[in-house]
């Protein structure tokens, strides 16, 4: 399975700190891009979901960005290869 890349989404950073708070990972098809989001919500709550808000780990929140960004991959190579994009 592929690694990709985060890309950081600057405009959901953090007023007040800063911080990151959304992340993207890219994916082609259909002649354009197609992108799964990791949302911070807490200190320890990721979210793996489309642009609308629906989490795309079967309601599973995850503890690490390490741990979503696992599975935003593994979501994004099975959308690659159905062509069925969720965004």
């Amino acid at each position: 399975m592929e690694k990709r890349d985060l890309i950081v989404v600057p405009e959901c950073d953090d007023e007040e700190t800063g911080e990151h708070t959304c992340w993207a990972i890219s994916m082609k098809g259909n002649n354009r891009n197609h992108f799964i989001w990791i949302s911070k919500y807490d200190d320890k709550e990721y979210i793996v979901e489309d642009s609308h808000g629906n989490n795309l780990a079967k309601d599973k929140v995850y503890k690490t960005l390490s741990g979503a960004k696992k599975k935003a991959e593994e979501v994004a190579h099975e959308q690659e290869s159905k062509q069925f994009f969720s965004d």
